[in-house]
């Protein structure tokens, strides 16, 4: 459990530096919350709508719909696993 509040700190920490700079969110965090996660990190909603630039709520209007991986809970908080995200990616653009 300590894995997973270190890993939320520092999403939270690497996010608000790259609100102030501009620069692209992921990679940061992949690369800081790798030794908590392994090959697998989990992302926030934050992380998906900033890599994407879509909003939250036609991500949630996707999950009603079946049309999203559903989130993990952790807590009341909702992530979603990397891994999880890139391969719906892949299969929206193998559809298009």
């Amino acid at each position: 459990m300590t894995n997973l509040l270190q890993t939320e700190s520092l999403v939270y920490a690497n996010r608000h530096n790259n609100e102030q700079t501009g620069r692209p969110l992921l990679p940061d965090v992949e690369k800081r919350t790798r030794f908590a996660m392994g090959d697998d990190i989990l992302l926030s909603m934050k992380d998906i709508t900033a890599h994407s630039g879509l909003s939250d709520k036609h991500y949630y209007s996707l999950i009603s719909r079946g049309l999203f991986p559903r989130p993990l809970k952790i807590g009341r908080s909702s992530r979603w696993r990397k891994s999880d995200y890139e391969a719906w990616l892949n299969e929206r653009a193998a559809a298009r």
